[in-house]
């Protein structure tokens, strides 16, 4: 496997989910791997020390359920139904269980250096040793990562995130990729909406970094990716 196939290898964003294979479900992941693709999924600590597979604080949008994800406990996983088929929320350790396919971690934001999901993440890499690599919009990830794992592909997660409740301070610290030079990452993971700018241009034309344009939903948007960017992550069509 080509060490930067971050870099050349198209990425299923949530796995290649459609109607019946729920987003982030071991179905989404299989039908990826099946059709060739790299996975990119999204994990995040509940109780009990478990990681998840699962992107929205809440569980309301993909399940139905009032309440938060970080609140389910392991031994609820195989209940807890998934919309759109008969899937329930995978733990990561069911995912390295049956993917094969390279894998880019989404890990979600650390909450006040509490580290315990990088470090669950970073013990379940090491036991499985899948193709992976971590990415974040979190500065204070990657650069545990840095330290912990330098050996493990690590990007920045950029871009306008305007209609995700943040605030204008934290948006602005995520368009400009704060804290780069502490980072060091092997690639950028950026908006294709947000797409050219101009520190992007700079990390991917002088510095060689690869720029990942997510998440690009159409024949449209394929063509502006593969003027500002190296590879996609997709959704909703097939590259």
């Amino acid at each position: 496997m080509d060490e930067q196939w971050f870099a050349t290898i198209p990425i299923a964003h949530r796995g290649l989910h459609s109607a019946g294979v729920p987003e982030n479900s071991i179905a989404a992941f299989l039908a990826a791997q099946k059709a060739g693709y790299a996975i990119e999924l999204d994990v995040q600590l509940i109780k009990g020390g478990a990681v998840v597979v699962f992107h929205d604080e809440t569980l309301y949008r993909m399940t139905g359920l009032n309440g938060f994800a970080c609140d389910l406990e392991a031994t609820n996983l195989k209940n807890t139904r998934l919309f759109g088929g008969a899937e329930s929320i995978p733990s990561l350790e069911a995912a390295f269980e049956r993917i094969t396919a390279p894998i880019c971690l989404d890990v979600k934001c650390s909450r006040g250096g509490d580290y315990r999901l990088e470090q669950r993440v970073l013990a379940l890499i090491r036991h499985f040793n899948p193709t992976a690599a971590i990415a974040s919009a979190d500065p204070k990830t990657l650069i545990w990562f840095r330290k912990n794992a330098p050996d493990i592909p690590r990007g920045i997660i950029g871009g306008s995130f305007k209609n995700e409740g943040r605030s204008a301070w934290e948006r602005y610290n995520l368009r400009r990729l704060a804290k780069l030079s502490d980072i060091k990452p092997a690639f950028i993971s950026y908006e294709l909406a947000s797409l050219p700018f101009w520190r992007v241009t700079i990390a991917r034309k002088l510095r060689k970094v690869p720029v990942l344009a997510w998440t690009v939903s159409s024949e449209e948007d394929l063509q502006k990716a593969k003027k500002y960017a190296d590879n996609i992550i997709f959704e909703g069509f097939l590259p």
